[in-house]
């Protein structure tokens, strides 16, 4: 098992932080205990899953697992004898989570908060629910705290006494979140107690963490917030700008108080890391963001978890500690890649079933992973409830009617029964959701069928399963579905305007009565004070107007998108396109909408018009994964495979969790003839969807034609059938048609033995790679654009090249931190950064438009992505050694232990590997013997001119080499051969 490298862990949850709101405040220097987070460690964007609601999200962080295996699916659940509706709680978890898998190995935790974790579970530590900072009612009437909330159960006095109720907040606490609290009216206005409210639970939380951080023995720690969320969706709306909606004096009441949320909690942060030691890594994560600029949505579709609309994609990451990179980014990370991270820092294996990965590149020097299929079959006290629990009816009621409040679930008014039927379809929806967003539609596709088949006019149950028949390519399905929905949302609209109409006749008919009696009031002498005025309609009434309006508002755009795309998949592009513009024209803000405009364009081959919508979304959410997707499909069609490779780089940058970004990628690479990385690139997407036949028939092509692995490619070959066949067995299975019998194919008699990890290629068995007749041959590419690679062995002339290069007016990337001596005399024109290019290749883009040293050994850990040429220098390996070996006595140092033969073989297996990996990947290289620069410097120099293809001054290049240095000299011996039957 490897060593942990950390101490101890304190992970912090903002629910809803977003570095859109978060930036401009650093900026402005008003987060210094973030700041300080940022640049003594690594910070990003955190991509998160949907449907984006706290409860599953916050789940999928603790487990690194997607809703569909870990068991929260929604904010609410039925009871256990199935007759009411509670909160969600920790018993719909099925599967473990960090703190579980650490009490099995006698660590010792801290969790404050964490949604959901109500009852607390019995760990080894202290568990405080997410229940613990809800006032259940009036101060005077007592705040007493179950014994369920924390465990252990005598810590409750002791824990209770540091919450903060809202009755006993004084008005100074107020007035750095609503500096004019003074002049709104409480009776007329909740506002203020709702913000109140929130600022007291976030206080509760906070003092009860600091108390357990401060005074308990721990190994992990978690504390969670979810005030930001509340702040949003209750003030975000006020938020500067102000939007044209929004009252200037409410405006001008309530502008700063998501404001000063962020530093409220960036106080609390400070206190946190006071707290820790220098061995403590401390990670900060978001599970979503929340929109804050022009995408803030004008208004809340009336439907259970509505507010979710003004969610983001991206939260935050931020991690810092011992061994962590400092004051660097990091990219693709996701929800999911918070516990394998966590697992691996307590040098824990990482389990299959997850499915994160270990954020490795966080690290200076990666930790060891290591993998079990699952830690569900791991035995042993894990601190997890016995079977049967149930939670306290009493504080189950008192959190429903907070969610209820905050929007996220609807009131379950009288009838009980009626209100688990609506949290059990709710639950039913999200599921799908969620197996959709892990493109795994067929799992999704009955849910919704049968969800819109009882609730047919809960039309968003029918957009989603149009939505799935279209990711499952069934058009046969698609178009009587989106001609039902055209028809039928039209016509329920036109009698739902009607209905309205009737209540606008009453409210009139109303006003007209309540005018009348008023007058007759006046005549009689009555004071209208003295007659209770009723509201014009009831409670119930409302209700019902609320769900006409909603019906009445049919979703033009979504349903035009569809007509579309069933006229794109018929071949009628004509009628498409009329549909298509009439939805975009129906919504210039939200960029789902030209997004789902893009691939339509797409499937008509309208390249620019497709190029056009994604941009145009781009322009509305530049940090959508989705944009940069169609983008790089957009281009792939084009054969434009570097702008697709780029494209795709920024796809996966945003959310790793793509597999069809990957495989575009691949695509992308594998024509730019970048074989290595493309197959690095499939391999991602194949392990991220395991049932993904085009990914096998790639693979099958590139060990085929490209690395002559014929039973590589066979192997890959048979895998794609496979799945086709099974694939188009389930789609007959779907449409009831007859299934012909399988016939198996049994690998083990088909294939020769296929190695478990891929040989090496003989390099002599490689024919030379053609250049790619997409790849342009008459143009030569901007020079500002290239990264010059000088590589070779270390000492077999690298430096020289540099000052070469550099006398040619090349600006070398280097840190000058390595000073000349007596071996290089002229210095060594390195970076450090390049000896860890292993662990982190960010920096390469800096070398745009200069040269940089790389030793051969490490060219393949290059990042994909760049435009590349590489100077390689070639000397004879006896005199590399003879020349290292001096260096090393000269520094005092010991160098590898091998005898000079055996280190001679090694090089010079390494040096075939670099030329190979070179060859595969069509690199413009251009061979360098050092013996011919020494005695030929103008012929060299003339050459390697020619090579850059600039205006290079090969007279200044030829005067930077100076043969005194030639040191170490050996007679021509036949180990010259392999160096120079190369440079041919």
């Amino acid at each position: 098992m490897p060593t942990p490298i950390k101490n101890k862990v304190l992970l912090i949850g903002w629910d809803a932080a977003d570095w859109k709101s978060i930036g401009p405040l650093m900026d402005a220097g008003k987060m210094p205990a973030l700041q300080s987070m940022v640049e003594n460690g690594v910070s990003g964007n955190l991509s998160t899953l949907h449907p984006v609601l706290s409860p599953m999200l916050w789940t999928s962080i603790a487990t690194g697992k997607r809703p569909f295996d870990h068991g929260v699916h929604g904010f609410s659940e039925p009871t256990a004898d199935g007759k009411g509706v509670q909160p969600i709680s920790v018993l719909a978890r099925k599967t473990k989570a960090i703190w579980s898998i650490l009490n099995q190995h006698e660590q010792r935790s801290v969790i404050v908060g964490w949604w959901p974790s109500h009852p607390a579970e019995p760990i080894n530590g202290v568990m405080v629910s997410n229940h613990y900072q809800t006032a259940l009612g009036p101060l005077k009437d007592g705040w007493p705290i179950a014994p369920t909330i924390v465990h252990p159960p005598e810590k409750c006095e002791e824990l209770a006494e540091l919450r903060f109720h809202p009755d006993e907040h004084m008005a100074p606490h107020i007035l750095p979140f609503v500096p004019r609290a003074a002049e709104v009216d409480q009776e007329e206005d909740r506002r203020l107690a709702s913000c109140l409210k929130i600022i007291c639970e976030a206080t509760s939380i906070h003092s009860c963490a600091t108390e357990l951080l401060e005074n308990e023995s721990w190994d992990f720690a978690a504390v969670y917030h979810d005030a930001i969320d509340h702040f949003g969706h209750g003030f975000m709306k006020y938020h500067p700008p102000r939007l044209d909606r929004v009252r200037e004096g409410d405006f001008d009441i309530y502008g700063n108080v998501v404001t000063a949320g962020y530093l409220y909690h960036d106080m609390m942060l400070g206190r946190m890391l006071e707290l820790v030691d220098d061995d403590t890594t401390v990670i900060l994560v978001s599970d979503h963001g929340f929109h804050c600029d022009h995408l803030r949505p004008a208004s809340i579709p009336r439907e259970p978890a509505g507010p979710a609309i003004e969610h983001r994609d991206f939260g935050i990451f931020v991690m810092q500690g011992p061994g962590v990179r400092k004051d660097e980014l990091i990219h693709g990370a996701s929800v999911l890649d918070i516990t394998p991270t966590l697992l691996t820092m307590y040098g824990l294996p990482v389990a299959d079933d997850m499915a994160g990965k270990p954020l490795l590149a966080a690290f200076a020097e990666p930790p060891e992973v290591t993998h079990i299929p699952s830690w569900e079959d791991v035995a042993g006290d894990d601190g997890q409830h016995p079977p049967g629990k149930q939670t306290d009816q009493y504080e189950s009621k008192a959190a429903l009617e907070q969610l209820v409040a905050l929007g996220y679930i609807e009131s379950a008014g009288e009838d009980a029964e009626m209100a688990v039927e609506k949290v059990v379809r709710e639950l039913q929806y999200n599921l799908a959701q969620s197996y959709m967003d892990a493109d795994r539609n067929r799992a999704a596709e009955p849910i919704l069928e049968d969800l819109y088949a009882r609730y047919p006019l809960e039309y968003r149950f029918a957009i989603k399963l149009a939505m799935c028949y279209r990711a499952l390519d069934k058009t046969d399905k698609l178009a009587p579905l989106v001609e039902e929905l055209n028809n039928g949302t039209r016509r329920d609209a036109e009698v739902a305007r009607k209905k309205l109409k009737e209540f606008a006749d009453v409210a009139r008919a109303r006003r007209k009565a309540r005018k009348e009696q008023r007058e007759a009031d006046e005549k009689a002498g009555i004071d209208p004070k003295d007659r209770k005025v009723e509201p014009i309609f009831d409670e119930e009434e409302r209700k019902a107007i609320a769900e006409l309006r909603d019906i009445s508002r049919v979703n033009i755009a979504s349903i035009e998108f569809l007509a579309g795309y069933v006229q794109v998949a018929d071949g009628n592009a004509e009628e498409a396109l009329e549909h298509l513009l009439i939805a975009e024209q129906s919504d210039v803000v939200r960029p789902g909408l030209h997004l789902q405009i893009g691939e339509a364009y797409l499937k008509l081959e309208r390249w620019e018009d497709a190029e056009r919508s994604f941009l145009k979304a781009g322009e509305l959410d530049g940090v959508n994964a989705n944009v940069h997707f169609g983008l790089c499909r957009t281009y792939l069609s084009q054969r434009e495979n570097q702008k697709a490779a780029d494209a795709a780089l920024k796809a996966v940058g945003l959310r790793y969790h793509y597999p069809m970004a990957h495989y575009c990628l691949g695509m992308a690479l594998h024509r730019m003839g970048r074989i290595d990385s493309a197959i690095e690139a499939l391999k991602v997407a194949l392990s991220q969807n395991p049932n993904f036949p085009e990914v096998h028939e790639r693979l099958s092509t590139i060990y085929s034609k490209r690395l002559n692995e014929p039973d590589l490619a066979l192997t890959h070959t048979v895998l794609a059938k496979e799945m086709r066949t099974e694939n188009r067995r389930r789609r007959r299975e779907a449409l009831g048609l007859p299934i012909p019998e399988k016939v198996a194919v049994d690998l083990d008699e088909m294939l020769p033995k296929v190695p478990s990890v891929e040989r090496e290629v003989d390099p002599k068995k490689i024919p030379r790679l053609r250049q790619p007749p997409e790849a342009p041959q008459s143009e030569p590419a901007d020079d500002s654009e290239y990264i010059t690679i000088v590589t070779g062995l270390p000492r077999s002339g690298t430096s020289m090249m540099m000052q070469i290069l550099n006398a040619s007016g090349l600006q070398p990337l280097t840190d000058e931190l390595r000073e000349a001596d007596e071996d290089n005399p002229r210095g060594y024109f390195e970076i450090k950064e390049a000896t860890q290019l292993r662990d982190n290749p960010s920096w390469v883009g800096n070398a745009r438009g200069k040269s940089v040293k790389v030793i051969a050994q490490l060219l393949g850990e290059l990042p994909q992505g760049y435009k590349y040429r590489v100077i390689f220098m070639q000397r004879n390996i006896d005199e590399v050694l003879d020349s290292q070996a001096m260096m090393l006595e000269r520094l005092g140092k010991e160098g590898g232990k091998l005898a000079h033969e055996k280190m001679k073989t090694v090089f010079q297996g390494q040096l075939a590997h670099a030329r190979k990996l070179l060859r595969r990947h069509g690199i413009p290289t251009f061979f360098v013997p050092y013996v011919a620069a020494i005695e030929k410097p103008e012929l060299t120099a003339e050459k390697l001119a020619e090579f850059l293809g600039s205006d290079a001054d090969a007279k200044a290049m030829a005067a930077a080499i100076d043969p005194s240095l030639y040191r170490q000299r050996r007679k021509a011996a036949a180990d010259d051969e392999d160096d120079q039957s190369a440079a041919g």
